[in-house]
């Protein structure tokens, strides 16, 4: 595969150089496994327009991968993937503003990246679900809950509703139980 993505770099094909920079930045792939390699190839791509290769170089700044860790240099390049139509880029923006380690915490902006990754197909609705329960926004959260047909998320959220009576929901208590009981196998609650 390198032999083809090297041809393809040599005649400044954005997509191949992209994947080449991804076989450098691939830290089990020890027989080429190279940071300044991967990032030089990234920028390469970038000054092309690649859209991957705009995500990817957020991501390497954002995590200081062959970079010193550069939190406005990997919203830059998020923000330039998203604009070239990358949803993930858009994703990685909203995730820094849900998570609130490198930036301060914002659900509006949050809420806004992920809108804006939707329209590309990629989809948040587990942090969608967060941010309309944290502003008491139940009926925006109940459409996103039916959503989730495999029901990864939404029992926590149903729980808790069911428990209350949020929004249109009444207060059933052996349903916020059956929820809670579900909820309690997907994952481990503090309270």
């Amino acid at each position: 595969a390198k032999a083809v993505y090297e041809i393809g770099a040599s005649r400044n094909h954005a997509r191949m150089i992209t994947e080449l920079g991804i076989m450098y930045a691939d830290e089990e792939n020890t027989d080429f496994f190279n940071f300044s390699k991967a990032n030089e190839l990234y920028k390469r791509a970038a000054s092309l327009d690649d859209k991957e290769a705009w995500n990817n170089l957020g991501f390497h700044y954002q995590n200081g991968y062959g970079f010193a860790q550069n939190t406005q240099k990997a919203i830059e390049a998020y923000t330039q993937a998203g604009n070239l139509g990358n949803g993930l880029g858009w994703t990685n923006l909203g995730d820094l503003y849900f998570f609130g380690k490198l930036v301060p915490l914002d659900y509006d902006k949050a809420l806004e990246y992920y809108k804006k990754a939707e329209k590309s197909f990629y989809f948040n609705d587990d942090k969608l679900a967060e941010i309309y329960y944290s502003r008491a926004e139940f009926d925006k959260l109940l459409l996103i809950l039916k959503k989730d047909k495999q029901e990864e998320f939404s029992p926590i959220y149903y729980a808790l509703m069911y428990e209350e009576g949020f929004g249109k929901l009444k207060i059933n208590l052996k349903k916020a139980i059956a929820y809670y009981e579900k909820a309690m196998k997907i994952q481990e609650y503090p309270h």
